[in-house]
């Protein structure tokens, strides 16, 4: 049995208060697992995200190459007799189609004549490397108008060989 003055003793009140925090240690630790788990699964979740947005520009960057390579194909290879000979928009176009090199995208659009030496090409790109469905929701496009004007060069050509002076010729030439 303790006396009444030692119930009241400051040694025996910090006895009591121990006794009372015996279970903290194993709340805190479980409080910082909770916490460290939660700060790992942020930043797992933000990497994530990051690859997707720098998958989905990579992907949208080829898709927009792949469109402006139609446009410049079209001009390239500009058949006069397909593309002259049609009449003014909004009563015709011309479909176009292609695929990028390496099979890395294909193309498709329309050419429109808009008067006597204008023409509107618009084609829009899609990227083959996502594939035609993916899990980040499909193939990337872009698309690309460009306009073209035909400029027609009248050149005086009189001969092959034109000169001021009377220069000598030898060999074949005549």
């Amino acid at each position: 049995m303790l006396l009444e003055r030692e119930i009241g003793s400051p040694r025996l009140r910090h006895m009591d208060v121990v006794r009372n925090e015996r279970g903290m240690a194993l709340a805190i630790a479980i409080f910082a697992l909770v916490i460290v788990g939660a700060l790992v699964a942020g930043a797992l979740f933000a990497g994530t995200q990051e690859q997707r947005v720098g998958d989905s520009s990579r992907r949208l960057q080829q898709s927009f190459g792949v469109a402006e390579l139609g446009a410049y194909d079209v001009v390239r290879t500009w058949d006069p007799t397909t593309y002259n000979q049609r009449p003014v928009y909004p009563s015709d176009s011309v479909g176009v189609t292609g695929t990028a090199p390496r099979s890395t995208g294909s193309y498709g659009g329309y050419v429109y004549r808009l008067n006597n030496n204008l023409y509107l090409i618009d084609v829009t790109g899609h990227d083959t490397v996502s594939g035609t469905a993916s899990a980040s929701g499909g193939r990337a496009r872009q698309r690309v108008g460009a306009l073209a004007r035909i400029k027609v060069l009248n050149l005086n050509v009189q001969a092959s060989l034109t000169t001021g002076t009377s220069d000598v010729l030898s060999g074949n030439a005549v």
